[in-house]
């Protein structure tokens, strides 16, 4: 295996971290499939889909793993405050959100492990969409 391989390797806590994610994405994903009606099972959908695409190899999703990562944070975020303002108080409901604030937690932790500061995710971000800025290039 060649150095540059080994360079890009992810670390056994970034793997740990993603593993993570994806089983408590694919455990709500469950849950809300299950509860019945169109709204639990788009989110159930919706859920199932971010665990795919945290796994896939495709190019696509491999190069935007991150963004695919806020927006899985942002999703049960999301699902969270719609539970908060109008779901129903059972146990099945407190420990979908349970697992829904694990992931929130999980993907800050991996995000600021990947990029370092609130700062450097912007950047990186901006970067992607539009290029690197050419700050700094004489004209």
């Amino acid at each position: 295996m060649n150095s540059s391989a080994q360079a890009t390797r992810p670390s056994l806590a970034d793997v740990a971290l993603r593993v993570a994610l994806v089983g408590l994405t694919v455990a709500t994903a469950y849950i809300h499939a299950t509860l019945g009606g169109l709204m639990f099972l788009a989110n159930g959908a919706g859920f199932a889909t971010l665990a795919v695409t945290m796994l896939v190899p495709v190019g696509l999703a491999v190069r935007y793993r991150g963004l695919i990562q806020v927006a899985l944070g942002g999703f049960a975020a999301a699902t969270i405050a719609g539970w908060v303002m109008f779901g129903a108080r059972y146990s099945t409901g407190y420990i979908a959100t349970g697992i829904e604030i694990a992931i929130v937690a999980i993907v800050a932790i991996a995000t600021y492990r990947a990029y370092g500061s609130p700062v450097a995710i912007v950047r990186s971000l901006v970067d992607r969409v539009s290029g690197p800025s050419n700050a700094g290039v004489a004209a």
